[in-house]
Order: C-alpha cells, then sequence, then structure tokens
C-alpha cells in the first residue's frame, strides 16, 4: 500500500516533473535527505520490495510540493494497522531515535506546551510521541503529565480533520500501546466515552484496538454490554475485528462477547451495518461460517462490485498532466476493497490513501457520479459506504451532491444523516447557503409535525458543522429538537484552543 502511494504521487504529479525513477533519484539528495539515491532504490520502494525510512517519505512530498507530513501521516497509520503485533513506536523511525542533549530540550519545550495550555500543530504531536515511544524508559516525566497528555490529545483528536486527525489518531494510538501511557490513554477513552453529554464516539471507542492492555478489552465490553448510546455501542463493533485478530479477547471476554454477537447476527437483517460486523467478527474468531448471499460479508454483489469499479477506473484515467496513462494495475483492486471491504478499517485507510493521491478530484467526481443513480435503497451498508468514501475527499464543488442526498425521501435515514454530516464538514465559505437551507427546511418540518427524520438530520448536520465551528450552530442550539439543542452546545463549548490546535 506504501508503495503505491509513492509511485502513484511520484508518476502523477502536478506538472509530471519526474516521470521516471532515473529523473527522480537524480533531484532526490538534497532537503531532508543528505544522501544520494539510484533509480534502482526508488524502483525498489514503488515496488515494494524495499523498506523505506521516514526521511525518505518526507523526500518525496519536497519534491512533489506536497504539504509537509501527508503522506508521512498515512503511511504511519497503514504500517500501525497491517503490523501482526502492536508496539508503541512508529515503523518508520525518526531520527535521532534516542533522546540526547537536544532532543531532552525539545521534549520539554512540547511537554511545557500541555501545561501552558499553548497551541499544539499536529505535527508537534508527532514529534511529541514519536519521541517518547521510541524511548520507553524516559522517565523525566512530570507528575500527572501522561493523564494530561492524554486528555488534551483525546480532546484535540475527536474534533480534527484531514491530515490534522490523522497525525492526532496515529499519536494517540502511540500512547494507548505505550507502557506507561496506555492505561492513562484507555481511562481517557473510558471517561469520555460513558459521558452521554459527548458527542463523539467512534474515535473514542474504536481507538482502543490500538491498545493490547486489558483495560482496553474491558472498556470494548463495557459499551457492548451497557453502552451509553447507540453510536458508542457500534463504536465498540469497530474495534472489535482488530481485537479479535490480535487475540486481545480472553478466555472471560469471549464468553461474554460471542453469544451477544451471536444475537445480534441472528436478530438483524443482512444489510444492517451492526450485522454485518457481528458476523465478521465471528468469522474472525472462527465462531461461525462466513456470511451467506454476499460472498464473505462484503457490501455487494460480485456483478454490483464489477460494474461500480469498472466505471470508477473509466473516469479516473488518465492522471498525468501530460495526458500519458498512468501503468496502475492496483487501481481496481483497491477501488474494489475502498467501497465493498466488509472491514471499516480497510475501507478507511484506503480513502485515506486515495485522499493524498492524484486520484483525489477524479474518485470524488466517480463517487458522485455513483450516488446520483444509486438505487439499492435496501443496501444501507453500500450506501453508507458510498457517502462516507465521498466526504473523505469531497470538493465544495460536491455540494449539491449531499444536499440531493438528504433530500431524497425514498433512502434509509441512516443515508440521509451521513449526508447531512458530510455537508457539514465541506469548506464553510461554499457551504454556508446550503448548510442554511438544510437546517431551515427540517428545522420548520420539526417544529411543524414533530419529524423524527427531520430530527435525526438536523442531529447529523449538527456534527459535522461542530467540526467546521461555524455560526448556524448558534442558531441550532437555540431551535429543533432538545438533542440538537444539546448537541449544538457541546460542539460550541469546545474550548479555543483545543479547537484552534486541532486545525493545525
Amino acid at each position: 500500500m506504501t508503495a503505491w502511494l509513492l509511485y502513484v504521487n511520484r508518476v502523477g504529479a502536478a506538472g509530471n516533473p519526474f516521470p521516471t525513477a532515473t529523473r527522480f533519484a537524480a533531484a532526490f539528495k538534497g532537503g531532508c535527505c543528505p544522501d544520494e539515491i539510484s533509480d534502482a532504490t526508488i524502483s525498489k520502494w514503488e515496488g515494494g520490495l524495499l523498506q523505506i525510512r521516514h526521511c525518505m517519505i518526507r523526500r518525496y512530498e519536497e519534491l512533489l510540493n506536497l504539504s509537509p507530513n501527508s503522506l508521512v501521516a498515512v503511511v504511519d497509520m497503514i504500517n500501525r494497522y497491517l503490523s501482526p503485533t502492536i508496539k508503541s513506536a512508529p515503523l518508520l523511525e525518526r531520527t535521532p531515535a534516542a533522546i540526547d542533549e537536544v532532543g531532552e530540550r525539545r521534549l520539554t519545550t512540547l511537554l511545557d506546551k500541555i501545561d501552558e495550555n499553548a497551541v499544539i500543530t499536529g505535527h508537534e504531536w508527532d514529534e511529541l510521541t514519536a519521541n517518547l515511544a521510541q524511548n520507553p524508559s524516559y522517565a523525566t516525566f512530570r507528575t500527572d503529565g501522561w493523564d494530561r497528555m492524554a486528555e488534551r490529545l483525546l480532546s484535540e483528536m475527536i474534533v480534527a480533520t484531514d491530515r490534522a486527525w490523522v497525525q492526532r489518531f496515529e499519536a494517540y494510538s502511540r500512547l494507548l500501546s505505550h507502557p506507561r501511557g496506555q492505561q492513562p490513554a484507555i481511562a481517557a477513552c473510558g471517561a469520555l466515552g460513558a459521558d452521554p453529554t459527548n458527542q463523539v464516539f467512534i474515535d473514542v471507542i474504536s481507538v482502543l484496538d490500538a491498545s493490547p492492555h486489558p483495560d482496553a478489552s474491558l472498556e470494548v465490553l463495557r459499551q457492548l454490554t451497557n453502552p451509553t448510546n447507540d453510536r458508542a455501542f457500534y463504536a465498540a463493533l469497530l474495534a472489535c475485528p482488530r481485537k479479535s485478530q490480535l487475540s486481545h479477547f480472553g478466555g472471560p471476554e469471549l464468553r461474554r462477547l460471542v453469544p451477544l454477537l451471536r444475537e445480534l447476527q441472528r436478530s438483524m437483517p443482512t444489510c444492517d451495518p451492526n450485522g454485518r460486523l457481528a458476523a465478521q467478527i465471528l468469522s474472525s474468531l472462527r465462531c461461525s461460517p462466513p456470511s451467506a448471499g454476499t460472498g464473505d460479508g462484503r457490501l455487494a454483489a460480485e456483478t454490483v462490485e464489477e460494474v461500480i469499479v469498472s466505471r470508477l477506473v473509466t473516469g479516473m484515467h488518465p492522471i498525468t498532466t501530460d495526458g500519458r496513462d498512468l501503468l496502475d494495475d492496483d487501481l481496481p483492486v483497491l477501488l474494489r476493497e475502498l467501497l465493498f471491504s466488509p472491514v471499516f478499517d480497510v475501507r478507511m485507510l484506503l480513502v485515506l490513501m486515495f485522499r493524498v493521491s492524484p486520484y483525489r478530484e477524479r474518485l470524488a467526481d466517480g463517487l458522485a457520479a455513483e450516488l446520483a443513480r444509486f438505487k439499492d435503497v435496501e443496501n444501507t451498508a453500500l450506501l453508507l459506504s458510498l457517502i462516507n468514501a465521498m466526504r473523505m475527499v469531497a470538493a465544495v464543488r460536491h455540494v449539491s451532491v449531499f444536499q440531493l442526498l438528504v433530500d431524497r425521501p425514498d433512502l434509509p435515514i441512516g443515508g440521509r444523516v451521513a449526508a447531512a454530516r458530510a455537508l457539514g464538514h465541506l469548506d464553510e465559505t461554499a457551504s454556508n447557503t446550503a448548510w442554511q437551507e438544510v437546517a431551515s427546511v427540517h428545522v420548520s418540518r420539526w417544529r411543524t409535525c414533530g419529524d423524527e427524520a427531520s430530527a435525526e438530520i438536523l442531529g447529523g448536520l449538527t456534527h459535522g458543522l461542530g467540526i467546521s465551528d461555524t455560526s448556524i450552530l448558534d442558531q441550532l442550539s437555540q431551535a429543533g429538537p432538545a438533542s440538537v439543542r444539546a448537541a449544538a452546545q457541546w460542539w460550541h463549548n469546545v474550548p479555543t484552543i483545543v479547537r484552534t490546535s486541532a486545525q493545525s
């Protein structure tokens, strides 16, 4: 996956400055890379035959005019997910690995920022947690330092977006498997997950799959057996596939988990996301055969996959600016998994990869077309997969796509709510009119006839707007259902320093 990301970014770069590995290698020395690199090394990196170092990916970013750490952040997440064991330190080792006198002063500066409630950027969270992860015995930490760090980082992670979110999610994953940081990090997740006024549950609970500590498993089971709400329950389910794969659940936990999953699978429709997740987890635990009807739990029949992927591939070639076709045999395979994999984490990682690739705009246009023609209204899981992928790669010009989905009465309410949430994530300047229209229509419907669908749509919109920090939140905090007013107020009360940091 990393090899593909490096290859398509080089060959598909704007202006096509490095069409060959030879030309790229000739320009490689410089910036953050002091070494000369051969074209054979470039080919091995991009063919997945040689592991690449952190500074080398940073050099890709420099030469290709990409945002600093945009590739590094995604590669860190990929490496962590694909690793057969969980460890705190990132596979892309930062240098120097050991903390010397200069590193000690830098760590002190970063830790002081937490104590002083100062802005901490995503790059600084990456630097801080990577250093601590690579030096687990580092002992000059101030009293309650781990607790303060976990609480601050978690509060920023749940309101961050784009690269800022990726960096904080990875940073928090390092804390969750750090010998000294893991229990404070788990406790922070548990406390926020148990708070019924909290508005973000998916990240808070599902991230616990990054910790092998028994306390993390207990928090997941607690939300499955006595969930704070439906979102917390779903988040706990999302944590289970990877925890099951890595054998985090012991005998006592499995005796509680398996009957619950079997009942969930039995009682839910085939296309229900919870039922699909339950079947997937049971299969990974070898407690049941793969799901029937859509392969082994995939989100659509094989014929549907082929048709949609074929249309997307056709619309995404070529991606080079000089009109040459990019030789990318992996594209159909990656798109198929991006949309139809039964594993939520796989779909999320792949859309993060496409978001930092030259394919992003054309993928967004292709997904917009698929959503416009979507007819399989009984397949909620596929609809949500399309909407969530679209949300991650959409541009402001796609605002009408989400607005039309919100207004489609034939769609399941879960899809319309997801579209409203995605609408709230778009750029404020270009989307303000659409936000106003959706809020006005559904506040009116709720007030007139108590329309429950409108109440849920307003809830989804409020979540998206909370991330975007818009004045429309103030309107919603005084209008609509009580749940929407409370949610808008919660987002409004996010500390300014947390919101400012989370955007950096």
